[in-house]
This record gives structure tokens, sequence and C-alpha cells, in this order.
């Protein structure tokens, strides 16, 4: 077995390790409400539980799937194989973990990540059945661009098989606009929080909410219909005016028309990540076992009576660790 190639302490180690960057990406690349990453930091599984913070046993969960997955790539897997294996599975890790929270796929996540996933099949060719770096590297852009495009095939095709969601809210709900420097700006309405990147994936998307009361600063204006695209707002019948860092909305909505998505595009960015670690072939293999993945809980899901859907990410994070840790599968 190849955990037998590998001594105890190094993957103890490695776990030790893992647990730090596993916790530091959840809780310093994820939405700004995540908790401190001081308070979860050092020793696996005791540190969380000595922090007394609430989300004490997501931490201790995030640990124990931690170390339990380095154990298991180092079984799995030869030792020049292990440390990609490795960077693969935390990716995985800390994405569905933030997906599953805030509903996102960072940047500065994924970024980085198609990054390390170039340099590692560039590096490590053999990883992706490659004889040279360049062999590898390219495989590497090719899976990037197939995982990526074929997310964003899906998304342009759903935008035009199911266009835009009408919801009558009973009861009205509130909401309030919050400005981001990035760019991908939130509306929250009650619990739910809509982000700008999932809303608008075009110039022509636009977002409606017929309101009971409505209050929009700078300028300021009052009225019953506001309309707002990926850089304007408009209420009733003006003209519309940029969006600003000054922008201030809010009120209470009776009704919601807003664009409808096969998914977002932080499924396109986390399988441009994983292409680049897998190559096209495992890009492809990877989102039909997540799409089965998916259908499967949302049966069950259906079946007992749950209407909540998990976001994609966790689907593919799961079909990403089967093809990186069950070679049968390729």
């Amino acid at each position: 077995m190849a955990l037998l190639t590998f001594s105890p302490a190094l993957v103890a180690i490695v776990s030790v390790i893992a647990t730090i960057l596993t916790k530091w990406g959840v809780c310093n690349l994820g939405h700004e409400s995540s908790p401190k990453f001081r308070d979860f930091f050092a020793i696996p599984i005791v540190s969380p539980v000595l922090s007394g913070v609430n989300t004490t046993w997501r931490f201790l969960v995030l640990d124990a799937v931690t170390i339990l997955g380095v154990v298991w790539i180092a079984h799995c897997t030869t030792p020049s194989a292990f440390p990609i294996a490795t960077l693969l599975f935390l990716f995985c890790l800390i994405s569905l973990t933030i997906d599953l929270e805030h509903l996102i796929v960072p940047d500065r996540l994924t970024i980085p990540g198609i990054l390390i996933g170039l340099a590692s099949s560039a590096l490590y060719p053999a990883w992706n059945d490659s004889h040279t770096w360049k062999d590898g590297l390219l495989t590497s852009a090719i899976g990037s661009a197939v995982g990526a495009g074929i997310i964003i095939a899906i998304i342009e095709f759903g935008k035009l098989a199911f266009g835009k969601h009408v919801r009558v809210l009973s009861p009205p709900e509130v909401f309030r606009f919050e400005h981001q420097a990035d760019g991908n700006h939130i509306m929250h309405a009650d619990d739910v929080q809509l982000f700008w990147e999932d809303m608008f994936t075009r110039k022509s998307d636009v977002l409606i909410l017929e309101c009971s009361n409505l209050q929009v600063r700078y300028p300021e204006r009052t009225g019953k219909i506001l309309t707002i695209t990926q850089d304007t707002v408009s209420v009733d019948s003006d003209a519309p005016t940029s969006i600003t860092p000054h922008s201030t909305i809010e009120g209470v909505a009776t009704k919601l028309t807003i664009p409808r998505e096969a998914m977002g595009f932080g499924d396109a960015q986390f399988m441009a990540v994983v292409g680049a670690f897998t190559s096209w072939h495992g890009a492809i293999h990877i989102i039909l076992a997540g799409a089965c993945l998916g259908s499967i809980i949302g049966i069950i899901m259906r079946a007992i009576g749950k209407g909540n859907v998990l976001p994609f990410v966790p689907y593919l994070s799961a079909g990403t660790l089967i093809w990186a840790l069950f070679p049968i599968t390729r």
C-alpha cells in the first residue's frame, strides 16, 4: 500500500499543515462575515474547542475531514503525486465549505488555484499522463478551458431555457443594497443574499423589484418600481443613474423579477481550477459525476420533503475526489 512508503511522522506533519491551510482559506478567502482565523489556529481539533466560538463544531468537522483526507491520499497515491493530490483536495474542501456557507466561490481562491494547477502539471507532467513540462502545461490549460467552457455553455443555455423568474413575495420582504469594492454587490432580502455575479451575467440582465416602500439615495428618490442592472439603478420611469459607493437602496418588496440561471459563474471558475489539475477528460468526467450525484441527492431531498437545493460545487468536489483518488474511475 502506498501509505507504507510515507513516514507516519510526515503524514502527521502534512495533516497539521493542511488543517491550518484549510481553516485559513475558509476564514480569509470566504465572506467577510466568516470567523476570524486566529480563533482556530494551530492544533487540529483542540484549537477550535478552546476558541469558544459558536462555529466550533463546523471547524471540528473540517479538521477531521482534512486529516482523514490527507491520510487517504497518502494511502492512494505515490510520493510524487501526493503534493498535487493534496493541493487539489484542499482546494475542493475550502471551496465547498465557502460555497455551502455563502453561496460563492471567490476569485481570490480560484485565480491562484488555476495558476497552481498549471504549475503543478508543468512540474509533474506524469500527473496528467504527459511526458514533458510543455505537454503537461498545454494539457492543463486545455483542461481549464474545457472545464470552465462546459459550465459557461450550460449557464448560457439555462439563460435561454429558463429566462426570468417572477416571484410574488408573501409576506413582503425587507431588502437593502450593499456596495462591494470588487463590483460583486449584494442585495440582502431577509435571510437571502443575492450576489451581482450570479444575477448579472451580461449587460442586458435586469432585476426588477415592485415595492410597497422604497428609498434610494444619492440622488434621493422614492417610488414603487426599482429597476437594477449591473451598473445602474432607476426608480419608476426615471432615467438610470450609476451605482456608486455612496448608493443607498432599501425598501419592502412585494414582487421580484430576477434573471434565472442554471448555475452561477462561480461553478465555472471552480471547474477552471479543477480542469487545470485534471486535464480536459478529467473535467468532463467530473462534471458528469457531479451532475449524477446532484440528481441523486436532489431526488432523495424531494422524496423526504426537503425543498432546499445544495449549490453545485459540493457535487463537483465529490466528483473531483472520486476521479483523483480512485484511478478505476478514469
